[in-house]
């Protein structure tokens, strides 16, 4: 499914084909469905794990633009990932 299809649809795409012909859930339906069904949040650390080392490497540096550019990420975290917390289950 190409990008400019995400960006017109009215919803937001949590479902994509890859060019093997799979079917890949995008992070926020991976987390609430996959990852908390198994109890466990590989993809989510992952991806925490990668917003962390971007902002380590971007902090001696100081923010562009004053982190305008990394606050979606920021705000996806704290939304949706922080704010569940303890909503979840863990193994």
């Amino acid at each position: 499914m190409p990008l400019s299809h995400c960006s017109t649809h009215p919803k937001p795409c949590t479902l994509t084909c890859e060019p093997t012909g799979v079917a890949r859930l995008d992070l926020l339906a991976q987390m609430s469905e996959v990852e908390s069904r198994q109890e466990e949040y590989p993809e989510t650390l992952a991806f925490i794990r990668l917003v962390n080392a971007l902002m380590t490497a971007l902090v001696p540096h100081g923010l562009p633009a004053g982190g305008i550019h990394i606050s979606h990420y920021t705000q996806f975290v704290l939304g949706q990932v922080l704010a569940h917390l303890w909503h979840r289950g863990y193994r």
